[in-house]
Order: structure tokens, then sequence, then C-alpha cells
């Protein structure tokens, strides 16, 4: 076998996990985009001063979830699956959330 046999076999048993990899990174960036939109909203209810960013739960939770969630879940997706298969179902999987930022 040569490497790119061998990457190719491993890619071929491996694309579903880097499917779903990457619909768990889309779904996690379209819930944390909310929950941070949540996080500013809820501030109408609470008394001035604000808390700062870092004192948010909903903030805190929802940013890691945009950022590091959705970058491990890339990095993973793309190592274990063909491109041309993970950026349609993303798109797929993002306009079905309503999020229109990440449907683009």
């Amino acid at each position: 076998y040569s490497f790119c046999t061998l990457l190719s076999n491993i890619m071929y048993e491996t694309w579903w996990w880097g499917a779903v990899a990457a619909a768990v990174g889309s779904a996690g960036a379209g819930i944390g985009e909310n929950l941070v939109r949540l996080s500013y909203s809820s501030l109408h209810s609470q008394p001035e001063p604000h808390p700062p960013l870092h004192k948010r739960p909903l903030w805190v939770v929802g940013w890691l979830m945009t950022t590091v969630l959705t970058s491990v879940c890339a990095v993973v997706g793309l190592a274990l699956a063909p491109m041309q298969l993970l950026m349609p179902a993303d798109t797929v999987i993002a306009s079905l959330q309503g999020d229109p930022v990440f449907a683009a």
C-alpha cells in the first residue's frame, strides 16, 4: 500500500464520523450564537451597571460553543471526511436553524 491508498481507505471508513462532527459543530455554532444574543437581551431586566462579559454564564457558554466547539468539530470533521461532503451539509444545517450568518 502507498500512503495515498492507506489515507483513502481511512477516509472511506470514517467519513460518517466527520459528518457527525461537522453537524455537531454547526449546531453548536448556532446554539452558541443564540446564547450570546440571549445574554445581551437579558440585560434589560438587570440594573446598571451591568456585569462584565466574563461574569455572564450565558455569554461564556455561548462564546465557548461558538469558538472552541465549532473549531474543534471543524478540524475533526475535515480530518475524517471530504470537504465536498461537509460544506453543503454545514450550509443546510445552519439554514435549518434559521441563522443567516452561518448559512451564507
